[in-house]
């Protein structure tokens, strides 16, 4: 990924992993290659190990890095606090991954929603297939995205795709 970054930066950005702990110093540097956001994801390596995220948001706030965080079900609960506290910018993978059969007012996707008043979080109008119950085109997931653009406007959406990285389900 550096060296595509690298080799064509008028082009291409990049979104790191790194350990919760990486120094400013580390994430200074992977800036200064391109990269402009870090990932951090939930949905494989559970809460807990996002427990104390904190700190690793603080320093993304400090360099103008975005937190682009992969949440499902009611995880954003988690989140939340430390994204209303310190100003970094967010990004939310696959509309949140709702629980479709739970409603557009379950506590997670509500929590989502809230979030729009930041200012600062941005949501990937992407991953359907991930947590839809219908198949192609997904009409299960109509209401979520209905509600996203109406809470954060199509200012802070923005579509995307997994292509060609996607373990999602043919349904």
């Amino acid at each position: 990924m550096l060296d595509a970054v690298r080799s064509h930066p008028d082009i291409f950005k990049g979104v790191a992993i790194v350990d919760m702990d990486a120094s400013v110093e580390t994430l200074r540097a992977l800036k200064e290659q391109g990269i402009v956001g870090i990932a951090l994801n939930p949905t494989f390596h559970g809460i807990d190990y996002y427990r104390h995220a904190g700190a690793l948001t603080e320093k993304l706030a400090e360099l103008d890095l975005f937190a682009n965080l992969q949440v499902e079900q009611d995880q954003l609960r988690t989140f939340a606090p430390w994204i209303r506290e310190f100003p970094v910018r967010v990004l939310i993978d696959h509309c949140g991954r709702p629980t479709v059969g739970d409603g557009p007012e379950q506590t997670g996707f509500r929590t989502l929603l809230g979030l729009a008043e930041t200012g600062r979080v941005h949501v990937k109008l992407s991953g359907y297939d991930k947590f839809a119950r219908t198949a192609y085109p997904f009409e299960d997931c109509r209401p979520y995205i209905d509600a996203i653009v109406g809470a954060f406007t199509l200012e802070r959406c923005l579509w995307a795709s997994d292509w060609p990285y996607t373990n999602g389900h043919n349904k």
